[in-house]
């Protein structure tokens, strides 16, 4: 068998570092930079005894090597590459564990395996197309109660805890389907930390759901959800914590933003101070270079969502460092704003037409403007916030009452036009409704009238969840309802809603994919059960905030 005694990253690293002019000058200057793999074995009181294998490591560097180790399955002892072997380095042998694995599974075990098998079949074939799916009217049916509401969400959290798989150090995971941009397909995997589709969104809805029912099993949930993201807060050194920040983002809802901001929310639904010292930590991360490598800009995975991640945290500390790195991201934005065809300024994300729209767009990076402008009354921030939403609406179309989308081309070569929370009226309404508390005007309000009377007249679709689905939708009315004082949007996403859940209750859950079944699970937050959970909370609880303005 292979051992793998660190990640071949690192070795690859610290290889790639030794071979710059500076450290081939002199070989004391080239043994430094390998001697960093001894820093793993500095913080034992006394010498591992696994400490034989710095030296076997030291070896293959010095020839350029990645370091390569095997045991036999049947014994305990290591053999490092027939220079030494370190007798009872393991447990157990290889093949002792794989018997004890498999006397140890269960019926439990069995639909576990099933379902991932099953999963990867899934995610060959799900889509995140929603024209595959059909749309229905919603009938007059009786209003859920909050009662009702809150055993729906009930369902759902246990639905959470009995498929969560539990590590041996008491934290807990899910496996769902996620949608890897660069491939353009769904994977299996197990979650990652952010907010979207991720633990952190997990732990936000169980959190709320504890608060809002004082069930303590749930807020225990919620911390057992954060705990190996708080344990990678304090064991992991900054260095790595940057690299892997530059991966996943600075954005509010997949990347360092979303983790800052799900964890402000938790700390004060759990009442937890602890919390917002991790969350701290996370914005201490948020240097100017990371900032600068920032090219996404947008709310889902840019600078606008870790705006909104820090100015939550910012809000509660009051920490005057927080509002700086803000700054700084609001600064890096009037950087890349453009004029594309002299139309006004706005913002390349991630397609050659500055796009509309709150998740990826102008409506999404205006609002976290404004909000930044709120909190430090700097008027450049003001004036490209409005920028933005002059560029969307100088491309308004007055026959569909709608923003274009300009990542989809129809058949008569014009673009497409969507009503969800990331694109189309839905979110663009959610963005000008969010920009109304900071700066009111006429034209911004009769915007939120027409996103808003688009939204309600918008049949139900295929899709429940938050990101592109029903749910979503009904908290842009839920959102207008409370800031405009209209409560025949709020009466309009409760019947919604009533209508989601009843449908749910015939077919058995609810549908997530346009051409999967209704029975394929998805733990997430914005494409998944988790975020259907927390709505059900926030219309049988208006007090509880509004996750998708990150309130």
């Amino acid at each position: 068998m292979r051992f793998i005694f660190r990640n071949t990253r690192i070795y690859g690293i610290i290889l790639q570092k030794t071979l710059s002019p500076d450290h081939l000058k002199h070989g004391v200057d080239y043994s430094i930079q390998l001697d960093v793999l001894s820093r793993a074995f500095l913080v034992a009181q006394e010498r591992p005894n696994a400490f034989p294998v710095l030296s076997a490591e030291l070896r293959a560097m010095e020839q350029l090597d990645i370091p390569f180790f095997t045991a036999s399955a049947v014994i305990d002892e290591l053999s490092l590459n027939g220079y030494l072997t370190i007798p009872n380095y393991f447990k157990q042998s290889s093949y002792q564990d794989l018997l004890n694995q498999l006397q140890s599974l269960d019926e439990t075990d069995l639909a576990r395996q099933v379902a991932i098998i099953q999963g990867s079949f899934d995610a060959k074939i799900a889509t995140t197309s929603s024209r595959q799916g059909g749309q229905w009217q919603a009938e007059s049916l009786p209003l859920l109660s909050s009662e009702q509401l809150i055993a729906e969400a009930k369902e759902i959290a246990t639905q959470l805890e009995t498929k969560a798989i539990s590590d041996p150090d008491g934290s807990v995971n899910w496996i769902g389907l996620d949608f890897v941009p660069r491939a353009e397909r769904y994977q299996l995997q197990v979650l990652n930390n952010c907010l979207s589709d991720g633990r952190s969104g997990v732990a936000l809805f169980l959190a709320a759901f504890s608060q809002v029912t004082g069930d303590s099993r749930y807020r225990d949930l919620a911390f057992r959800t954060l705990q190996s993201l708080r344990r990678q807060i304090h064991t992991i050194d900054p260095e790595t914590w940057q690299r892997m920040a530059r991966l996943m983002g600075v954005g509010g809802a997949t990347g360092l933003g979303s983790m800052i901001y799900s964890l402000v929310k938790v700390s004060q639904f759990l009442k937890d101070a602890t919390l917002l010292q991790d969350a701290q930590v996370l914005a201490n991360l948020m240097t100017p270079e990371l900032i600068a490598a920032d090219e996404h800009l947008d709310i889902m995975s840019g600078s606008a969502g870790a705006i909104l991640g820090l100015l939550s945290l910012h809000q509660i500390t009051g920490e005057a460092a927080v509002l700086e790195n803000a700054i700084a991201c609001g600064q890096h934005l009037l950087n890349r704003q453009v004029s594309h065809n002299g139309a006004p300024k706005a913002w390349h994300t991630f397609w050659d037409k500055p796009l509309t729209g709150f998740s990826h767009g102008a409506a999404g990076i205006s609002y976290a403007l404004l909000r930044l402008y709120a909190a430090t009354l700097e008027r450049k921030f003001l004036e490209a916030g409005l920028a933005g939403i002059e560029y969307e609406r100088s491309v308004f179309c007055q026959s569909t009452a709608n923003w274009p989308d300009f990542r989809r081309m129809g058949q008569s070569g014009q673009p497409d036009f969507a009503n969800k929370w990331c694109h189309g009226s839905a979110g663009i309404g959610l963005g000008r409704l969010g920009s109304l508390r900071i700066v009111e005007t006429p034209e911004i309000q009769q915007e939120i009238e027409i996103a808003l009377q688009t939204t309600q007249n918008f049949c139900l679709q295929a899709i429940d969840h938050l990101c592109c689905g029903n749910f979503g939708r009904a908290e842009v009315l839920l959102v207008g309802a409370k800031i405009c004082s209209r409560p025949d949007w709020h009466q309009i996403a409760h019947q919604n809603a009533t209508n989601v859940v009843a449908r749910a209750k015939r077919t058995g859950a609810y549908q997530l994919f346009p051409n999967l079944p209704n029975s394929v699970f998805n733990p997430g937050f914005l494409p998944g059960t988790s975020g259907i959970g927390y709505q059900l909370l926030r219309l049988a609880n208006n007090d509880l905030p509004s996750i998708l303005l990150w309130d």
